[in-house]
């Protein structure tokens, strides 16, 4: 069953029905198979029971790319997912980032502030 997920991952086939469909059709994969032939319950089943084991694979596979050079790690590529650009004034940058957490701080420094001068006071106005 690992030999199909990594097959299946190789040859872009996600879903457990096309798994079982190669099964039957790629003379490949019923040669890694040994000419067993799953059903797609039996590969989901498979996925879910075994799904650390699995991500132990593709973390082992990744080091073993890494010192082969393979792949330099400064990249990131998304499978199967859209992706929206974000083009407005509020992007976040070092420099907005730093600037917010500075002035969360001084909200905060100016809420306690506020909470040792009113204790007495049952009325408590929050700085903006």
């Amino acid at each position: 069953m690992l030999k199909l997920y990594i097959d299946g991952y190789q040859s872009k086939l996600r879903r457990s029905r096309a798994l079982e469909q190669a099964t039957r059709s790629h003379i490949e994969v019923i040669w890694l198979c040994q000419g067993a032939r799953p059903s797609d319950k039996t590969i989901i089943d498979f996925r879910q029971n075994h799904l650390t084991a699995l991500q132990n694979v593709n973390r082992a596979l990744l080091q073993v790319c890494r010192e082969l050079a393979l792949i330099g790690g400064r990249r990131v590529a998304v499978d199967e997912t859209l992706l929206k650009a974000c083009a407005n004034r509020s992007v976040h940058t070092t420099g907005n980032l730093t600037r917010e957490l500075v002035r969360l701080e001084t909200q905060i420094q100016a809420y306690f502030e506020a909470l040792e001068g009113t204790l007495s006071d049952p009325v408590l106005v929050l700085p903006r």
